[in-house]
């Protein structure tokens, strides 16, 4: 399997720290994505044909793979589609810990998201932001404990959700879960770029069709979404 991932920091030395695992190797990979806030799968490179592990941030900046036309008559290529927005989602965070060789407090913060803004304006709230704080992370150093609380309020800021069925033949292609997609016909606050989060495949006598799942952690429309490069509306 070939690794695809970022690198996180601290950087430990094995005379220093022992790292205990209590969980399989796919869990605790997908507890350490969680503290860092990055995505963590295996897919197939369709170039090389090998396997991939991927760990590493949500790739926000890659072009979409294509546009789920909602409620366009005869250009419409989705089955169902529902939108929702989880106003409590958006959080502050705050953690402090305490470093066991100094017997300092290490407090840490985060205001804000770090990850790009998927549409217009942001979900976090200005006015009266909610705040969580943290605890028993295991974490003791401010640097770690920061990477902890920004991790968070990223994945607190996916608060738009939205899922559905994708009409294949109308769609002309296959949904690839983990990059990101536009939207169009669902009303100025909910049409936009999408982050896919997950695909369910399902094929019967009946056909093939796509359930997906996506979010965005803003509403509205840039002004800078190109739904015409689309080439699945063309066919």
């Amino acid at each position: 399997m070939e690794p695809v991932v970022d690198s996180t920091q601290p950087s430990r030395q094995d005379v220093d720290t022992t790292t205990i695992q209590r969980e399989t190797d796919i869990q605790f990979l997908k507890r350490l994505s969680d503290r860092y806030g990055y995505d963590c799968y295996v897919d197939l490179n369709s170039q090389s044909g090998k396997a991939e592990g991927h760990f590493h941030k949500p790739k926000l900046d890659a072009p979409p793979q294509g546009v789920l036309t909602v409620n366009m008559g005869s250009e419409t290529n989705v089955n169902s589609f529902k939108s929702r927005y989880e106003m409590l989602r958006p959080i502050t965070a705050q953690v402090t810990g305490l470093d066991i060789e100094t017997q300092e407090n290490q407090p840490a913060s985060a205001e804000s998201a770090s990850y790009v803004s998927l549409g217009k304006e942001s979900l976090a709230a200005k006015d009266r932001p909610r705040k969580v704080l943290l605890s028993h992370s295991g974490l003791v150093q401010t640097g770690e404990l920061n990477t902890y609380a920004q991790a968070m309020v990223d994945e607190s800021s996916w608060a738009i959700i939205a899922e559905g069925e994708l009409n294949t033949v109308a769609y002309g292609g296959v949904l690839k879960a983990k990059s990101p997609i536009l939207v169009r016909g669902a009303g100025n606050l909910f049409s936009g770029l999408y982050y896919i989060e997950k695909v369910l495949h399902i094929i019967s006598g009946n056909g093939y069709v796509q359930r997906f799942s996506l979010k965005r952690n803003a509403i509205g429309l840039t002004k800078k979404e190109n739904f015409a490069e689309d080439k699945s509306i063309e066919s």
